[in-house]
C-alpha cells in the first residue's frame, strides 16, 4: 500500500501513518515538557503541532522527489554517499522548520 508509488515508491501508508502518531506524541512530549518555558504552547498545541508537523515532513520529502525526478537527477549530492546528498536528508525536516517556526509565532 504505496502513498504516491510513481513519485516515490519505498513510501507506505503505514510509514506515513506512523510519521504523523510519532509526531502527535512527540509534540505532546514537547509540550508538556517545555511548558514552563513556553507556556503558550502546553501539551495540547504541542500535540497539535506534531500532528502538522508529521505530514508536512513527508509532504516536504515528496516535494524533493518530484523535484529530482523532474530535473532527472538521483541524488542532490555526494556528500553523503548512500544517502542522496544532505538535501536529501534535510527535506522533510527544512519544511517542519518552517512551519513549526510559523506555528510557534502565531500561538505568541
Amino acid at each position: 500500500r504505496l502513498v504516491l508509488p510513481q513519485l516515490s515508491p519505498k513510501k507506505t501508508w503505514e510509514g506515513f501513518l506512523g510519521g504523523v502518531l510519532v509526531g502527535l506524541v512527540s509534540g505532546l512530549l514537547i509540550g508538556l515538557i517545555l511548558n514552563r518555558a513556553l507556556p503558550e504552547l502546553g501539551p495540547w498545541k504541542g500535540a497539535l503541532l506534531g500532528l502538522i508537523m508529521g505530514p508536512v515532513a513527508f509532504f516536504g520529502d515528496a516535494l524533493m522527489s518530484l523535484l529530482k525526478r523532474t530535473i532527472g537527477v538521483k541524488d542532490t549530492g555526494k556528500l553523503l554517499p548512500g544517502h542522496g546528498g544532505i538535501l536529501d536528508r534535510l527535506d522533510s525536516m527544512l519544511w517542519a522548520l518552517v512551519v513549526g517556526t510559523y506555528f510557534v509565532m502565531m500561538i505568541r
